[in-house]
């Protein structure tokens, strides 16, 4: 640049000097523009590359969808074109990068705006999701549909108009174009309209990458070579079908389709049997090395019929709902859950559920580590097998009735959820609930357990004649309030009458139970006893300080030595 200008060394004619002052001007704005241009190809945002820039770029697009018009600042539409106005190199590198714009909501982007974000994508694949519910969205979804050979995955939600017809008829039309780039594809249709057949041109076409089927309140022939690939399969119908028959396949046309499939991974067959009565003699065992989780609901039959025809992995979950049971299955089910029980390793079922009119129970594996036992029964618990038992006490009528079929599970279980309902029946609960527990002789794990529940183990009346509930327990997790002096003695009277018995509790969970120093002090009388909590008696006083809402008062609740509140109030101040 050059140095300061001396007026003396202007010499001259005006016209002369006026010239050399235009040069040292033309001279100093070329300094001033070689300075800039310097500066700013330096500045942060010009020297990170273009694989930094696309990396941040997708991280602020992640969880963000593109909408029009935007609904919030964290919406797709504002923060790209906020990042495409920064400069023209941030411009030049977002509009490079097709699978920024991919995110979109094609549900609430309509027009002109999802034509060019659409063509902004270029040749990337698209996870698209459709409601079709709405008349004037029709051609905007039609124009999404013309891409449907881009779609990775598409979920599709039906439902019917004011005069109870399905739409969806463009999406029909799109399906049965090649699709070479569709992995996973879910079709919902509106609960609240009996189930619809889909056409059967769907699935013809090759679909070298499809994986992932869905049908919920519809059905199609899955009877396909374009099918063969799939690795989950889920449909889900209404059990009851008000017109015809022959809607879903019977169990011997399951097990052929199933044949077909050698891939799968998850089979998830909801309701979706057909009710006419099929003959399962002479039929093969299917084997399914790769499936990992099944899961079937329907009727007795055809449940058990199924299952026996699949040959499955060790490791395999088992979900099963049986419905509509009547009296008379009880034995049925009793030993069609024995064969289940004993042929398959413990660890494969993980629920089974029995529905019927006179009771409802939920049974589970606890084969997941509970995070609220303590370290040392965490690790022990992959090797032991679980029982969660989930008791309905408001339809309860005759629960005699499946004691046998909880006795199965019973004779093996060494870790007990219980999770009990309150319901009606107060005056039955006394005895059904030592009868109930009394039968599970192996589990060491009481987990769940209420202070209601162990108010009725205590004051069960038949000790003298009956053995005492759950002789080999160890450990018990209670759930409940121990604040005030009858709750804390509904777990007193429960340890102590353990300790009469000879079968003393060794480790107590009581986290999370809401209680006081006063509960920890109660404790220690129980010889050999650990006990699990939140606090412990070294922990300091502790200070609550709330706001009145109305006057404006400091409200002080403190916890004294002796395991009460008491509340002061402070002085008034002033609100801001």
């Amino acid at each position: 640049m050059s140095a300061l200008l001396d007026p003396s060394t202007l010499k001259g004619t005006r016209a002369e000097v006026l010239k050399q002052l235009i040069d040292i001007r033309i001279d100093l704005e070329r300094q001033i523009a070689v300075v800039l241009g310097f500066h700013n190809s330096f500045i942060p945002i010009a020297i990170l590359p273009d694989e930094i820039l696309t990396a941040i770029f997708s991280i602020r697009m992640l969880d963000d969808k593109f909408e029009l018009p935007p609904t919030s600042r964290r919406d797709g539409s504002r923060a790209m074109r906020i990042v495409s106005q920064v400069c023209r190199r941030w411009r030049e590198v977002a509009l490079a990068t097709p699978t920024l714009w991919a995110n979109i909501d094609f549900d609430h982007t309509f027009g002109e705006w999802k034509k060019e974000l659409l063509r902004r994508t270029k040749n990337t694949p698209l996870d698209v999701d459709i409601w079709f519910d709405d008349d004037e969205g029709r051609d905007d979804h039609a124009s999404t549909l013309e891409h449907i050979g881009r779609f990775a995955s598409l979920q599709a939600y039906v439902s019917p108009d004011k005069n109870g017809r399905i739409k969806g008829y463009s999406l029909w039309d799109a399906l049965r174009k090649p699709t070479p780039l569709l992995r996973s594809l879910r079709i919902s249709v509106e609960p609240v309209t009996p189930p619809i057949h889909l056409p059967k041109q769907l699935f013809k076409e090759p679909m070298l990458n499809f994986r992932e089927l869905s049908l919920n309140n519809c059905y199609v022939s899955l009877s396909k070579p374009s099918l063969t690939g799939l690795t989950k399969l889920h449909v889900k119908c209404p059990m009851r079908l008000q017109d015809g028959k022959d809607f879903y396949p019977t169990v011997p046309a399951w097990l052929k389709i199933i044949n077909t499939i050698g891939s799968l991974q998850h089979l998830n067959i909801d309701g979706a049997f057909s009710p006419i009565p099929s003959n399962s003699r002479g039929l093969t065992v299917i084997h399914l090395p790769k499936l990992t989780h099944l899961r079937l609901v329907g009727e007795v039959a055809q449940c058990t019929s199924f299952i026996r025809h699949l040959d499955i992995a060790n490791s395999c979950n088992v979900d099963l709902t049986l419905v509509g049971i009547r009296v008379s299955d009880h034995d049925a089910i009793r030993r069609t859950t024995r064969k289940v029980v004993e042929r398959l390793p413990s660890e494969m079922i993980s629920a089974w559920h029995v529905r019927s009119h006179q009771a409802s129970f939920f049974l589970q594996n606890l084969f997941t580590p509970d995070p609220n036992l303590r370290i040392e029964q965490r690790e022990g618990l992959s090797s032991q097998w679980g029982v969660k038992i989930h008791f309905d006490w408001d339809s309860v009528a005759d629960i005699n009735a499946n004691l046998p079929l909880l006795s199965v599970f019973a004779e093996r279980a060494t870790v007990l959820q219980y999770k009990d309902t309150v319901g009606r029946h107060h005056d039955r609960r006394n005895t059904l609930i030592p009868q109930l527990l009394g039968m599970f002789t192996c589990v060491k794990h009481l987990a769940d357990i209420s202070l209601d529940t162990l108010r009725h183990l205590t004051e069960h009346r038949d000790m003298s004649t009956n053995p005492p509930p759950l002789p080999s327990l160890q450990s018990v997790q209670v759930v409940g309030l121990l604040m005030t002096a009858p709750q804390r003695g509904f777990l007193i009277a429960f340890l102590r009458m353990r300790e009469r018995q000879g079968l003393q509790i060794k480790k107590l969970d009581v986290r999370n139970c809401g209680f006081n120093n006063k509960v920890l002090r109660e404790l220690e009388q129980f010889d050999g006893l650990a006990v699990t909590s939140n606090r412990s008696n070294d922990e300091p006083l502790e200070f609550d300080v709330r706001r009145f809402e109305t006057y404006g008062v400091l409200e002080e609740v403190r916890e004294y030595p002796d395991g009460e509140s008491h509340d002061h109030q402070g002085d008034e101040y002033e609100s801001f």
